[in-house]
């Protein structure tokens, strides 16, 4: 079993579906008995469309920009 900084790490990799097999296996199973992570993921997932569209990034509040931006500091670690 991978730990939560573990699986945080890896999830952008998860969401472009670039982990090789026993790592998504791992990175799975860790989300299937961690809510905390859960909610990092979709965070992760709304913040990959958001910056896919980078015209809605200017129409956020300042304090959610805020927040994303120390969120992918937290991946970058």
């Amino acid at each position: 079993m991978i730990t939560c900084t573990e699986a945080v790490k890896q999830f952008w990799q998860y969401l472009d579906d670039d982990l090789a097999p026993k790592q998504q296996q791992l990175v799975d199973d860790h989300l299937g008995i961690c809510r905390q992570c859960c909610g990092e993921l979709e965070f992760a997932r709304v913040l990959q469309s958001v910056l896919e569209d980078q015209r809605s990034v200017d129409e956020l509040p300042a304090e959610v920009r805020e927040r994303m931006a120390r969120f992918v500091k937290e991946l970058e670690r």
